[in-house]
């Protein structure tokens, strides 16, 4: 018999009921619009010099490019890399980063980023420097809007039709042990669990310490004092997620 286990570190049976009502029940009832985005960069040249950070409109580091970032070798780097489905909104940013500070060589179109096929964004990077440059650009298009994964041949509990949210530690979590969790994919919608600002990250955890059948874990920390006064996720002082709302 397959036996499911989600495992949340929480001091009271009260604070587990507030996160599975939470985390789950509310993005069953209330669906959001997302796209789906993809980051492209071609660095022929001085490919060690450069970095790209990816972060969502409140901040939370989605992914980081680069080649080493090591500096002092005259090398070519290119890769798109698939973010998958993301919330549609403004301000989502990147950093470009160069350790010579002589801004990215190269193209007119060293970073390309699209949303729903569309460019959003493309530029040439000959302002990066080593503190970083900042840029703008906006998700939309609907391309993946509350979309049901199609190949869902299994499901929690065997259910595997009308799932609002599936979240497996094991699955779409996208970090290593002991690493903050800023994004845990929803592995039977596009309803995915984010944190609304930086400093809520659960912690993603995977040794024998933590392992519950020998499965990995997403471990929320937190006192039950502070259970019932936050409804807002803002609190820093709490591991919070929230589903696409």
């Amino acid at each position: 018999m397959k036996k499911i286990t989600l495992r949340s570190i929480m001091t009271t049976y009260a604070q587990k009921l507030l996160f599975i009502f939470t985390l789950i029940l509310l993005p069953i009832c209330i669906y959001s619009q997302s796209s789906s985005v993809e980051v492209s960069v071609n660095w022929p040249n001085w490919a060690s010099e450069n970095k790209v950070e990816i972060y969502s409109p409140n901040g939370i580091l989605i992914t980081t490019i680069d080649n080493g970032f090591t500096g002092g070798f005259n090398n070519s780097f290119s890769t798109s890399v698939n973010l998958g489905c993301l919330p549609n909104g403004n301000n989502y940013s990147i950093v470009m980063l160069d350790t010579f500070d002589d801004g990215w060589n190269g193209f007119s179109s060293n970073i390309t980023i699209q949303s729903a096929g569309t460019t959003v964004l493309s530029n040439s990077g000959n302002s990066a420097s080593p503190t970083g440059v900042t840029l703008n650009f906006n998700v939309f298009g609907s391309d993946c809007d509350n979309t049901p994964n199609p190949g869902n041949t299994e499901g929690p509990g065997g259910i595997t039709s009308n799932i609002g949210l599936w979240l497996k530690a094991n699955q779409g979590a996208g970090v290593n042990d002991g690493e903050p969790v800023s994004l845990w994919n929803d592995q039977a919608n596009n309803n995915d669990a984010t944190v609304n600002v930086p400093g809520q990250e659960p912690t993603y955890r995977d040794n024998p310490n933590f392992n519950v059948n020998f499965n990995p874990v997403v471990d929320f920390e937190n006192n039950p004092v502070t259970a019932g006064l936050d409804f807002s996720y803002t609190n820093t002082d709490r591991n919070e997620m929230q589903g696409s709302a």
